[in-house]
């Protein structure tokens, strides 16, 4: 499923075929582990954006998994995701001034940042 599906990441059909999506998954493992209830809010809510006033944790993995896939790290080989500019303009202000606003500049601090881990 995840080698021959194109779209966005929310039009994959996990429920269709397994009787459960990831994020149900997820909410599962953070309820059996007991981790924090903001932890539950972003594993059923990661996928779609919701404005709000005050960043929170669902809305920075929003953003984290679609920056990840356009720095070589998506979801699913078709995963489609909006333009990097689009993605910082979600961004608070503070955050984004963190991004530096070229793709390339933040893929090779990903790929820098994944080979020191894997040194370890």
């Amino acid at each position: 499923m995840l080698e021959t599906h194109r779209g966005p990441a929310e039009s994959i059909l996990e429920r269709e075929l397994f009787g459960w999506d990831h994020c149900e998954v997820g909410q599962n493992l953070i309820a059996a582990w007991k981790l924090p209830a903001e932890f539950d809010a972003a594993a059923f809510t990661h996928r779609q954006w919701d404005a709000q006033p005050d960043w929170d944790l669902a809305q920075m993995v929003f953003v984290s998994c679609r920056m990840a896939g356009l720095a070589g790290y998506p979801e699913f080989v078709g995963c489609e995701t909006e333009p990097f500019p689009d993605l910082l303009e979600l961004l608070p202000t503070r955050e984004r001034t963190s991004f530096d606003s070229d793709l390339e500049q933040l893929t090779g601090e990903i790929a820098d940042g994944i080979h020191a881990i894997d040194s370890l």
